[in-house]
């Protein structure tokens, strides 16, 4: 199974699937690198719509800030503004890494 298999554990089956992986010797660092999806993805949930909107344009869709800025309707600079406020919301979130 590929650590993609696990990218959230909220519900009994996905705990059933890491319980067996763990059980089956899987590697510590697959693991984690589950964990660390799941907080990605909760702290990018967490982001209000607008900020969300932007993070997931920018580095899930590579859309450049022109293309951001026509498909939201916003000036580019708005666009800028709010993935650079963003970004640092999420750093704040996910700050807690960095003393794993």
């Amino acid at each position: 199974m590929s650590d993609d298999a696990i990218l959230i554990i909220d519900d009994d089956a996905d705990l059933r699937d890491l319980v067996r992986l763990l059980a089956e010797g899987t590697n510590v660092d697959v693991v984690e690198a589950a964990e660390r999806k799941r907080d990605v993805r909760q702290a990018i949930l967490s982001l209000s719509p607008a900020y969300r909107e932007v993070i997931v344009l920018r580095h899930f869709a590579a859309l450049s800030y022109e293309q951001m800025s026509e498909a939201i309707g916003v000036p580019t600079k708005t666009v800028k503004s709010r993935l650079h406020t963003a970004r640092q919301q999420l750093a704040g979130e996910l700050a807690g890494w960095m003393h794993r």
